[in-house]
């Protein structure tokens, strides 16, 4: 799916289908449960990185991936096993302490996984985040607290990630 492309998919939503090629590609469908119609969005979009790890407010991105009449939650899902998406305060400071408590949290050597592609720490890092945030959205907004944001986790960069948005 291109970046910024919205498409919406009940089927794959729910039950979780990986497969790109069997992935629906519509636009705009509605899913009806219990008599209710719930609109269901999906939208993409990349995030680059400059350092191994790096802390990025992605905000207003997720802000701009949600569609003008949503209402009720969207999700954050990072894509990757070596990144995560968490929702803190977007101050440079804190961002900084937060690479430096991942850092010390995580030694970069001394994992087993190693063996294979050298990025053990990349991905404990990761799995302390968590892939996803689960955000309210009010009238196409996200309802967040006036020091919320979401922070998208490098753990493993320089690299160009995908951050999928969906939206019900």
């Amino acid at each position: 799916m291109a970046t910024g492309q919205r498409a919406s998919c009940p089927v794959s939503l729910l039950f979780g289908d990986r497969n790109p090629r069997t992935r629906c590609r519509a636009v705009g469908s509605d899913l009806t449960t219990r008599g209710e119609v719930t609109r269901v969005t999906d939208s993409v979009f990349t995030v680059s990185t400059e350092r191994r790890l790096e802390t990025r407010d992605i905000t207003a991105r997720v802000a701009d991936a949600l569609p003008a009449d949503a209402s009720g939650t969207c999700t954050v899902f990072v894509e990757h096993t070596t990144a995560g998406v968490v929702v803190q305060e977007a101050e440079r400071r804190l961002m900084a302490d937060i690479e430096d408590a991942l850092a010390s949290l995580v030694p970069d050597d001394g994992w087993r996984h190693d063996e294979i592609d050298d990025n053990a720490d990349a991905h404990v890092r990761a799995t302390l985040l968590g892939e996803h945030v689960t955000v309210p959205v009010s009238d196409g907004a996200l309802d967040v607290g006036t020091w919320q944001s979401v922070l998208f986790v490098e753990c493993d960069g320089p690299r160009e990630r995908t951050v999928r948005v969906i939206s019900e």
